[in-house]
């Protein structure tokens, strides 16, 4: 069994939205980001910004622009509904998510929209 560390940066602060969805939109990339990651997962939640990283393999140019559509499935990817979905709950509450190489891993970045 792999051992993953966790490691998190939480304000206080909310999201807007139904705590059932997000839970949904949360769990579904930490289940992604165990699949990929080495070692270590990071939560930061900070005003109207959350980041779930991982320092799994970066994921290839070519695939981040198709990465939230539904059916697209990574390397190591279940059904390739779950970035879909919390997509579309990110989107639902006025939220934009993207993926993010880093110098090592993978960050997922949710940002509010500007009003």
């Amino acid at each position: 069994m792999q051992h993953i560390h966790i490691e998190t940066d939480l304000d206080d602060v909310a999201f807007i939205g139904n705590e059932e969805h997000w839970r949904v939109a949360i769990e579904n990339i930490i289940d992604n980001a165990s699949r990929y990651m080495k070692s270590v997962i990071k939560i930061t939640l900070k005003e109207d910004t959350l980041i779930i990283y991982n320092d799994g393999d970066p994921i290839d140019e070519d695939k981040k622009e198709d990465l939230f559509n539904p059916y697209v499935k990574g390397v190591k990817g279940q059904f390739g509904l779950g970035l879909s979905i919390v997509s579309k709950i990110a989107d639902m509450y006025g939220y934009d998510i993207h993926a993010e190489n880093k110098d090592i891993g993978v960050a997922f970045i949710f940002t509010k929209r500007a009003s």
